[in-house]
C-alpha cells in the first residue's frame, strides 16, 4: 500500500510540475517585424529602408514592413521605438542624427539608455561643392578666397545642427577660415539656391551632388573622409590634399528598444550582416552613394558614444541650436 501511495503522490507531483511550467517559447520571429523609419517617405532613406526590409525579411524568414514616422527632426519616430516592447518586433532604421538631435533639442528619450544598438548598414562622406561662378578651382584656392574676405564666402546647410552644417563647422576649424552659414529647411531648397548662385558652397552627400557635378552645374572641391567615393572617384579627399579627414561620416544603422533579448538581437544582427553581403543590396547602396559598413552591437555602441562626445564639443563651441 505504501509503494502505491508513493507512486500516486509522485505522479501527482509530476502533473503539478507540468502545469506550473512556462509555456514553450516560439522561435523568433513568428510574426511580421516592424521597421520604423523616422523620415518622410520618398527620399533616399526610403529606398534604403525598402531594400533592407525586403532582404531582411528573406533572411529572417518573416515579413518586415516599414512604418514611416517623420516629424520633430526624427524625434517622433525614434521616440515611438523607445516606448515599444523590447521583443524584437519593432526596430529602428536611423542615422547619425540619432546622437546629434538630443544634443541640440529636448528629446523624450536617451539615445543610449533607451536603445540597443544592433548593427550598422552603410555610411557615406560629404563632398564640398561650389557654384561654378566661385573663383576657386581647388581646395587651396577656396581656402585662400575665404581667408581673403572672412565671412564673405557663404555656405548652405540643410538646417542648424544637420550633418551638412556640422561638417562645415569642422571644416572651418581644420583649415582656419570663417564662412557665413545660410541654413535651409532641407536639402531641396539648399541645392536650388546653390545652383542659382545665391550661396557659394555646401557640403552635400555624393548621392545628391553627383548629377550636378557631372553636368558641370557644381564644382567638386574635396571629399571629407579618408577614402574617395565610388560615385566621385576623381574627387580627392581632404587627407590627400594634406588637410586631414573630418569626423563627419554619415552612417545608417538599426537599433532596437532597450531590453531586447540578447539572442534575438544577435539573430537580427546576423541577418543584417547577411543582407549587407548580398550583391543586390550592395548595388542598392552604390546607387545611393553609400558604402557597406558592417559593425555589430558593442562596436556600434562605442562608435555612437564617441561621436556624441565629439559633436557635443563642436555644438558647444559653435553655439549651435535647433531651428
Amino acid at each position: 500500500m505504501k509503494s502505491i501511495a508513493f507512486r500516486v503522490l509522485g505522479a501527482l507531483a509530476a502533473c503539478l510540475a507540468m502545469a506550473g511550467a512556462a509555456p514553450a517559447q516560439t522561435a523568433y520571429p513568428d510574426k511580421p517585424v516592424r521597421l520604423v523609419v523616422p523620415y518622410s517617405p520618398g527620399g533616399s532613406t526610403s529606398v534604403l529602408a525598402n531594400a533592407l526590409a525586403t532582404a531582411l525579411g528573406k533572411s529572417l524568414g518573416q515579413s518586415v514592413y516599414i512604418d514611416h514616422r517623420p516629424g520633430g527632426n526624427t524625434i517622433i519616430g525614434t521616440g515611438a521605438v523607445a516606448k515599444a516592447a523590447p521583443d524584437g518586433y519593432t526596430l529602428l532604421l536611423t542615422a547619425s542624427s540619432h546622437v546629434v538631435v538630443p544634443l541640440i533639442t529636448k528629446a523624450p528619450y536617451d539615445p543610449f539608455k533607451d536603445f540597443t544598438p544592433v548593427a550598422t548598414l552603410a555610411k557615406t562622406e560629404f563632398v564640398l561643392v561650389v557654384n561654378p561662378k566661385v573663383n576657386a578651382q581647388n581646395l587651396k584656392e577656396f581656402v585662400a578666397l575665404a581667408k581673403t574676405k572672412p565671412g564673405a564666402v557663404t555656405y548652405a546647410s540643410a538646417g542648424n545642427g544637420s550633418g551638412t552644417h556640422l561638417v562645415a563647422e569642422q571644416f572651418e576649424r581644420v583649415v582656419d577660415i570663417r564662412m557665413q552659414h545660410i541654413p535651409y529647411k532641407g536639402a531641396g531648397p539648399l541645392v536650388n539656391d546653390l545652383l542659382g548662385g545665391q550661396v557659394n558652397a555646401a557640403f552635400l552627400v555624393p548621392a545628391v551632388a553627383t548629377q550636378f557635378i557631372q553636368s558641370n552645374r557644381l564644382r567638386a572641391i574635396a571629399v571629407s573622409g579618408k577614402e574617395r567615393q565610388s560615385m566621385l572617384p576623381s574627387v580627392p579627399t581632404l587627407s590627400e590634399l594634406g588637410v586631414g579627414s573630418l569626423n563627419a561620416t554619415n552612417w545608417y544603422g538599426v537599433l532596437a528598444p532597450a531590453g531586447i533579448p540578447k539572442d534575438v538581437a544577435v539573430k537580427v544582427a546576423n541577418a543584417i550582416q547577411t543582407v549587407g553581403s548580398h550583391p543586390d543590396f550592395k548595388e542598392t547602396l552604390s546607387s545611393l552613394g553609400l558604402q557597406p559598413y558592417s559593425v555589430k552591437s558593442d562596436e556600434f555602441d562605442r562608435m555612437m558614444r564617441e561621436e556624441s562626445a565629439r559633436m557635443a564639443a563642436l555644438i558647444k563651441s559653435a553655439n549651435i541650436t535647433m531651428d
